[in-house]
């Protein structure tokens, strides 16, 4: 089989597996994808979303270890690279954060959620001025975005530059 072909019995059980995800049904989800991956222990699209399932049920650390071995298979996977971020972010590790966010937004440039998290994590390294920069350009490509606007405003307090 070609690397670009997917084995049809397991695409059915990814298929499946995500839309028990969807619904909430964490742990009828997890068995299916633990079952394609005894199957195919590097299905990328099993690893990553297997990740995902333990982001929803907040373990940010399992969440790194699962999208760590996906990342194996398919490093330049952008969602999961910011999701990768994400939880890193979550336990507050964030200088590594940093880093994963940077490496999301040199494949996407214009990925404004990475570049608000990358703000966040900025603010939470009290690298305040960077923060703001990366919450201007958010609301320069989304000027709706409200927790942008509220952002900005709390790194500005943090800055005291409250006029």
């Amino acid at each position: 089989m070609r690397p670009t072909q997917q084995n049809p019995a397991l695409a059915a059980q990814i298929q499946q597996a995500v839309a028990l995800h969807q619904r909430g049904e964490l742990d009828q989800a997890e068995v299916l994808y633990k079952k394609v991956l005894a199957a195919a222990p590097r299905h990328f699209q099993a690893l990553y979303l297997l990740g995902m399932l333990e982001l929803h049920r907040l373990n940010p650390a399992g969440a790194v270890e699962l999208i760590d071995r996906a990342l194996k298979v398919n490093p330049a996977h952008v969602d999961a690279q910011f999701d990768r971020a994400t939880a890193l972010e979550d336990l507050e590790r964030y200088a590594d954060a940093l880093c994963g966010y940077e490496l999301v937004l040199a494949l996407k440039p214009d990925f404004t959620d990475a570049l608000f998290r990358r703000g966040n994590v900025l603010r939470g390294l009290e690298r305040h001025m960077d923060a703001l920069d990366c919450y201007r350009r958010v609301i320069v490509a989304q000027p709706e975005n409200a927790e942008a606007w509220f952002r900005q405003g709390n790194t500005l307090h943090d800055l005291e530059r409250l006029p």
